[in-house]
């Protein structure tokens, strides 16, 4: 988990991205430790794509070293 989120940081960095965005299940505890042990913060969740996902996180990358 932990080196796929980081490709996607770098990714996301090399792409110039502003913030990355995800959307997941709060029965997925072990995964949602490791994006807040990355720094991605709960927001509302609007515009959810997927019936299961009932959590929302973002990551800003503006002044955010990855």
């Amino acid at each position: 988990g932990k080196i796929l989120l980081n490709n996607c940081l770098e990714k996301a960095k090399n792409l110039k991205a502003e913030k990355l965005s995800l959307f997941s299940n709060s029965k997925l505890q072990t995964a949602l430790k490791l994006y807040e042990q990355f720094g991605f913060t709960y927001v509302d969740l609007k515009d959810n794509p997927l019936l299961t996902a009932d959590i929302k996180m973002e990551l800003s990358l503006i002044n955010n070293l990855v």
